[in-house]
């Protein structure tokens, strides 16, 4: 049997959370699936090449988010992120935005 040797708990983002992400640096828009202290699967056409490093923005209904993130995975369905830094007081909304889905 495979661990799970992530170092950050992840969290499915229902549907109706509506958290979507932007590139501020690139023609990205998507919306998140999947996060984590450590990163995010972004549901999205546009795929970049694994190492890529994209400044993004994310967003909920009460937050918002701005970081860079290095792609780590591919699939048709989206791309796989991992934060590389979390811009000022960015933490925290991230903590914010992730405390909504865990029960």
């Amino acid at each position: 049997m495979r661990r799970d040797s992530r170092r950050y708990e992840r969290v499915c983002v229902p549907l109706d959370a509506d958290v979507s992400c932007q590139g501020l640096d690139t023609d990205l828009q998507g919306s998140v699936l999947v996060m984590g202290l450590g990163g995010l699967f972004i549901r999205t056409p546009v795929v970049f090449p694994k190492g890529t490093v994209l400044h993004l923005r994310i967003r909920d209904r009460d937050c918002e988010v701005e970081a860079r993130c290095a792609v780590r995975n591919l699939s048709p369905e989206g791309i796989g992120v991992e934060f590389v830094h979390l811009h000022g007081g960015h933490e925290e909304n991230l903590k914010a935005i992730l405390k909504r889905f865990v029960g």
